[in-house]
């Protein structure tokens, strides 16, 4: 659901490692978090972008000369003369423009629901099919809010110009300016720990991992021989592939292993310690 509303890339990230020594936290590569969240509304269009921004400025623009156009052209007094009354008169236009914008929505999410559904990826039971029919309700209701927004600005102004010019500013009020300030705000009340300062923490911690372990293989006895052929495979997170190589070489790296993994368990619980808090305010 979560992808179907802020995009997979948001979500998932394009790169996830799982280590032997690290409990897996974020996913890392283009979708990363940013500690600025002026800079995560622009780093990519998802499918909540189109929604919140595309689809809130066409309600705007189709509904900020409702009635100044009919002002300017002066058919405005002419249509109030008859037994129409304003509110059905408002009504008709506002009904006018939501008919107009609800092919455009519509056709958004049929396209999302089939490209999900062709996915072989992506499997969704009942119950993300119904969320995803709550959130196209939602997007209706969203939508309508900016088309009276537009509408009761218009009703205020006699000029086009001076209605486009109001709707513009509080579509950047409400779409921009208030949620990343509503962030901002929340982080004075609650200060969470930035995401660069939890990676310099982790860094240091693997750090002190790789300093205690390399002392202690230096303390271990060194082989008389070491490799016969050229055959050692090993990673970062402990794995490792060793052929062609002495007895007593096999030895020092059994020794070294037997010390080495209850290490990387002991420092693995103190990054998720940090990593824990963080997650734990990203949730509040």
């Amino acid at each position: 659901m979560e992808s179907f509303k802020n995009g997979v890339s948001e979500n998932v990230g394009n790169r996830v490692k799982i280590w032997l020594g690290e409990k897996p936290m974020l996913a890392k590569g283009r979708a990363k978090i940013r500690d600025n969240p002026l800079l995560n509304a622009f780093f990519s269009i998802d499918f909540a972008g189109i929604i919140t921004i595309i689809m809130s400025l066409l309600a705007l623009i189709f509904s900020y000369d409702i009635c100044t156009r009919e002002k300017e052209d002066g058919t405005l007094k002419l249509q109030l003369s008859n037994s129409l009354s304003r509110a059905e008169f408002l009504m008709g236009k506002v009904i006018g423009v939501f008919l107009t914008l609800l092919p455009i929505l519509a056709f958004c999410y049929l396209l999302s629901a089939f490209i999900i559904m062709i996915s072989p990826g992506i499997s969704f039971t009942g119950h993300d099919w119904s969320r995803i029919f709550l959130l196209f309700i939602a997007s209706l209701i969203y939508v309508a809010v900016f088309i009276f927004i537009g509408m009761l600005i218009s009703t205020r102004f006699k000029s086009s110009v001076s209605s486009i010019v109001v709707c513009l500013f509080f579509w950047v009020f409400f779409v921009f300016i208030v949620p990343n300030l509503s962030v901002y705000l929340a982080d004075r009340f609650i200060r969470v720990e930035s995401h660069d300062n939890l990676n310099l923490v982790i860094k240091q911690l693997n750090k002190e991992f790789s300093q205690k372990s390399q002392e202690y293989k230096e303390t271990v006895k060194k082989p008389d021989w070491g490799l016969i052929s050229l055959s050692y495979r090993g990673g970062e997170d402990g794995g490792k592939e060793i052929y062609g190589a002495t007895r007593s070489f096999f030895e020092r790296e059994r020794l070294w292993t037997i010390y080495i993994e209850p290490l990387r368990i002991e420092y693995a619980d103190k990054k998720w310690a940090h990593q824990n808090i963080f997650l734990i305010f990203l949730q509040l």
